[in-house]
């Protein structure tokens, strides 16, 4: 595959993991069933993601502590912390899942931790996004421009047969590294969840939590007489409700536009400091 076809691929797996993951970000319009099922998809999307860019990241790894100036070492450092929270987030969304475990016969958490690192990763996520996409957005300005132009040609690939059997077997092994690190990070939640100080921090937060949305319930409704049935709903839990199209459409807006200001935002600074440079 030439340079300029794997960078359209990569600007189109980008467009659709950012858009698959801001549905499911919205996890109170989409409902229960379809959030837990975009996740298990946007697994797939995240490890073909990893691996168009592994020769990257592997290079990258090896040269970290040398002499490659500051902005690859911060694109290391970001995508990073974006496959760490990634990584959260689905461990800690198995962890409460209500439709995925029990397929397979097993029961979901009824911890608050899972509940608290859940909420928290997502949050981190959303900035760390916004950053990714500032920091790339000359890449995907061009990247979209030759996106739209047609590609003249055709290349031949006579020894893709002779190369397919050893690229499975690369594939296989690191997808095998991929799902062994991202094991480790989830074994290393997981022991930590158990701990009397995870359990009481994320009690703590979540009884915080919950008490200022009774609160704020009560304020609006004690007028209305409809304190029962605000009750009740909230009891019955938001998250049981069907797909929404509206509240999906301005979630995704709303997110857009927390995402679309952080980029102008690191767009500019960068513009700034290369100025001065």
């Amino acid at each position: 595959m030439s340079r300029i076809k794997r960078s359209r691929v990569n600007l189109l797996l980008d467009i659709v993991l950012l858009l698959v993951f801001l549905v499911i970000y919205e996890q109170k319009a989409t409902g229960n069933i379809v959030h837990e099922w975009l996740g298990a998809a946007i697994v797939v999307i995240l490890v073909t993601h990893i691996l168009l860019h592994w020769q990257w990241a592997v290079n990258t790894t090896r040269r970290f502590f040398q002499k490659i100036g500051a902005e690859p070492r911060i694109n290391y450092i970001l995508n990073a912390a974006i496959f760490i929270n990634f990584t959260t987030i689905l461990f800690s969304g198995l962890m409460m899942s209500k439709v995925l475990l029990p397929i397979i016969g097993l029961r979901s958490s009824v911890s608050p931790f899972w509940k608290f690192l859940h909420s928290a990763s997502t949050d981190i996520i959303l900035l760390l996004v916004a950053i990714h996409i500032g920091l790339h957005w000359n890449w995907i300005i061009n990247n979209l421009k030759r996106l739209l132009t047609p590609v003249e040609g055709h290349e031949a690939n006579t020894s893709a047969p002779k190369l397919l059997g050893k690229g499975l077997l690369s594939i296989g092994g690191r997808i095998f590294i991929i799902f062994a690190i991202s094991g480790v990070l989830a074994l290393g939640w997981y022991s930590f969840s158990v701990t009397p100080e995870a359990s009481s921090f994320a009690t703590y937060k979540t009884e915080i939590r919950h008490q200022q949305g009774r609160n704020s319930i009560m304020l609006e409704n004690i007028q209305e007489g409809e304190i029962t049935n605000r009750i009740h709903q909230m009891q019955k839990g938001r998250h049981k409700q069907g797909f929404s199209l509206t509240n999906a459409t301005a979630g995704i807006a709303k997110n857009l536009a927390v995402i679309s200001v952080i980029t102008v935002i690191i767009v500019f600074l960068r513009k700034m400091i290369q100025a001065k440079s």
